[in-house]
């Protein structure tokens, strides 16, 4: 994470790097997730160096090349960005 930091211009501070984690962590148990947060957090760039490091990893078996799709939240309706609770499955 530290060199996709230096590659992207960052700073590899201890609380950047304790999110990257964070949202790692979070990853490996949800099957979707948004991340969310006030304007200028870093969001978008811990999302990007997470990536970055993972990609750099796949060589190793347990990991994968990282593939970002982004989605306009305004093409489709709330249900299909939230999800539904449908009482018949």
């Amino acid at each position: 994470m530290k060199a996709a930091c230096v590659r992207g211009n960052l700073q590899p501070t201890y609380c950047f790097l304790e999110k990257c984690i964070q949202l790692y962590e979070t990853i490996m148990v949800r099957h979707g997730l948004m991340v969310v947060g006030d304007p200028y957090a870093g969001k978008s760039s811990i999302i990007q160096v997470l990536a970055e490091a993972m990609s750099a990893i796949k060589d190793d078996p347990k990991y994968v090349n990282v593939q970002r799709f982004f989605v306009n939240p305004k093409s489709i309706t709330q249900n299909q960005l939230y999800g539904v609770f449908d009482m018949d499955t």
